[in-house]
């Protein structure tokens, strides 16, 4: 029997194999002989192509041939198996769709919808990938079809529009403080983490003073709270900073800490930061953990729990 890693891997490697087909010309692919061939148990592998297709990632055909669904592209995606530049394709081709989809709600009001023909004109893209993201779209619950090959936009598909937008402006905000000086910048981008924190459900207190100092960002949820302070500067940042933190948390009943830095961490300051594990939480998120939440290919929470966990269980600070 196998075990969970190896059905995640050949659930991976099925969905691979679909994932460009449908997006380039509607196919599937035949899999007469292939789990042999890649050294798949043949029991296993049948099993797992039921259950995908049960999940509604897969759908058969006769002679063992399949296709992928909309929300198996979706779990390709999010499984990481898919081509990157199809992904990238893919992805902003439902972004376009989707704003789209909103204007005509907008503009006309929800019994009006957008035809695939004026789509492919407006939005310029090639009638596969516009077809097929169509699909992903409706299988997702965002969008529905209507008659003559018309869609509009569902409530949920509104609800990932409005999510889009705040995240999009966040993302351009971060681009204008990417052109700024090294001090600016680094304040900006506090205000910026704010933001994006707030809108994601957590509250936030920027630039809380005590009599003795001045903290960046307080930021709570409930009875959880840390100190956040945020870096930009020209190179990694040391063991000091964390150490600094740490004296600031000592004052405080409770509270964690995390330092964002665009620069990274010098490999003492996540010494330190494990070190300090035992007596308080410290929290490091470097530029490419920064980078997804501001793109939106993150949730703050996802990624505070995974960096916890990480440190709580191994005592070692991730990095990212």
């Amino acid at each position: 029997m196998a075990n969970s890693d190896n059905l995640l891997r050949m659930e991976g490697e099925i969905l691979q194999r679909l994932y460009e087909p449908f997006f380039l010309s509607f196919d599937g692919a035949n899999f007469r002989g292939w789990p042999e061939e890649e050294g798949f148990d043949k029991v296993t592998f049948d099993n797992l192509l039921d259950r995908m297709s049960n999940a509604g990632f897969i759908i058969g055909r006769p002679g063992y041939h399949y296709r992928i669904t909309g929300r198996g592209a979706l779990r390709a995606e999010d499984l990481g198996v898919t081509p990157d530049e199809l992904t990238r394709t893919n992805q902003k081709a439902r972004s376009d769709i989707l704003l789209a989809l909103a204007k005509v709600y907008e503009e006309k009001g929800r019994l009006y919808s957008a035809f695939k023909w004026d789509l492919e004109k407006e939005l310029g893209l090639d009638g596969h990938i516009l077809t097929s993201n169509l699909i992903v779209l409706d299988d997702a619950g965002y969008a529905e079809p209507t008659q003559n090959t018309g869609h509009r936009i569902t409530d949920l598909g509104l609800e990932a529009v409005a999510e889009y937008r705040k995240t999009k402006g966040i993302a351009d905000e971060f681009e204008r403080i990417m052109e700024l000086a090294p001090q600016p910048r680094g304040r900006a981008l506090q205000k910026l983490v704010a933001r994006m924190i707030a809108q994601q459900g957590w509250e936030t207190d920027e630039g809380v003073r005590t009599s003795h100092e001045e903290m960046d960002v307080i930021v709570w949820r409930e009875r959880e709270y840390y100190l956040l302070e945020c870096k930009w500067e020209k190179y990694p940042v040391e063991a000091s900073v964390v150490r600094e933190l740490f004296g600031k948390l000592g004052n405080r009943v409770g509270v964690n800490g995390i330092v964002m830095s665009m620069s990274g961490f010098a490999k003492g300051a996540a010494e330190q930061a494990e070190g300090y594990a035992g007596q308080r939480v410290i929290l490091l998120f470097g530029e490419e953990g920064i980078r997804k939440l501001v793109y939106g290919r993150e949730k703050f929470t996802d990624l505070l729990n995974i960096k916890f966990r990480q440190l709580a269980t191994k005592r070692k600070a991730e990095l990212t």
